[in-house]
């Protein structure tokens, strides 16, 4: 069993989550609450399937939760996208943000990569 906290997937995921929660906290209205639960849960979703993922021993566990991991990170991608559209998140937020899924979402595939070969 690998140590979750050691893969840079994971650590990367989980400073997108610290930093999703952070930039989060307080929504600009009531109608950003819900969009703003559904960015705060795909993004904590990323980091517990890569931990998921080390508690299985063979290739089709692991695998089965990296790729959850890598599909809430395209779902976090998404939800970023909208509350920039909608103006529900401050550019700065933003600006921390999107290069962290940037480096996540290689990070995630690249581990998907390793169990493949």
């Amino acid at each position: 069993m690998t140590n979750y906290q050691s893969l840079a997937a994971w650590q990367r995921a989980h400073q997108l989550c610290l930093e999703t929660y952070r930039a989060t906290g307080s929504p600009p209205g009531d109608r950003a609450w819900t969009l703003f639960a559904e960015l705060r849960r795909a993004a904590l979703r990323i980091p517990s399937n890569i931990a998921k993922a080390t508690a299985f021993r063979g290739e089709r566990g692991f695998t089965r939760y990296v790729g959850n991991a890598l599909a809430f990170a395209i779902e976090t991608q998404y939800l970023i996208g909208v509350t920039a559209e909608l103006e529900y998140l401050p550019g700065r937020a933003l600006g921390i943000l999107r290069p962290l899924l940037t480096e996540t979402i290689p990070e995630i595939c690249r581990l998907l990569e390793e169990v493949k070969s």
